[in-house]
């Protein structure tokens, strides 16, 4: 007998008081993104959390209907932030964009395209919405998230910080330690890592997490020549998607 799959829960179920902020479903760049919002100081920088790919398939080969994440670890970081400006958003068809986006009826955005280059402007323009002229801005990606906010780090302009947690910063290596097949056209910040290196960076990695290894960011900082500024840090107990929340700074 299989084991069922738990469900994804409601994004305002993740509140569990009344947060200061806004949440809502927002049209950028002809995609929904599920969002929420907080800026209480805006002389101080915006902190931008992007999640990871949620639940894109079932099992090999089976794509699920819903990618939305089970256990959402960059929400969670996202709410508990003290930090008074931040910025959550949701990957494509996630949360409440699923039923609005007609983009939802195509499963490959959440699969074969998860990284497509033409997602970056749907991100950069949430990030131009929300920002204030002039703000600076740190960028946090978790697993798959990292993808895009590495990315943006190197686009964007006045990026003090970039953070990455069990963040997949190697997609084609990520793909070949995971035997699946490759995705020929997707972002990869490996690739690009030079272009990061005068950037404050810190990259976090669960001990216990065999899904995202320690080497994938071990690699990307050597893909930059290990400047001062980009560190690795390996947290003893924590796995993929669990212990998170107890062991990041706040």
């Amino acid at each position: 007998m299989g084991c069922a799959l738990a469900a994804a829960k409601p994004f305002a179920s993740y509140f569990s008081q009344p947060a200061v902020g806004q949440a809502a479903v927002v049209f950028y760049q002809g995609f929904l993104l599920q969002q929420f919002v907080r800026q209480t100081s805006p002389t101080q920088p915006l902190r931008v959390y992007i999640e990871g790919d949620g639940r894109p398939w079932l099992g090999r080969g089976r794509v699920a209907a819903d990618p939305t994440p089970t256990t959402p670890v960059a929400l969670q970081l996202a709410l508990a932030d003290p930090h008074p400006n931040v910025l959550y958003l949701a990957r494509p068809c996630q949360f409440g964009a699923r039923p609005l986006d007609p983009h939802c009826t195509d499963n490959t955005w959440w699969t074969d395209r998860r990284y497509d280059p033409t997602l970056l402007p749907v991100f950069a323009a949430a990030i131009a919405a929300a920002r204030q002229p002039g703000q600076p801005l740190e960028l946090v990606g978790y697993s798959g998230g990292a993808v895009f906010a590495a990315a943006l780090a190197a686009d964007l302009p006045n990026v003090t910080q970039f953070a990455t947690v069990a963040g997949n910063l190697a997609v084609a290596g990520f793909n070949q330690y995971h035997q699946v097949p490759a995705l020929p056209h997707a972002l990869d910040p490996i690739t690009f890592a030079n272009r990061l290196t005068t950037i404050p960076q810190t990259h976090w990695v669960g001990a216990a997490d065999t899904i995202v290894p320690a080497h994938f960011a071990q690699q990307f900082v050597a893909a930059q020549g290990h400047p001062t500024t980009a560190v690795v840090k390996i947290l003893p107990g924590v796995t993929h998607t669990t212990g998170w929340l107890d062991s990041l700074p706040q």
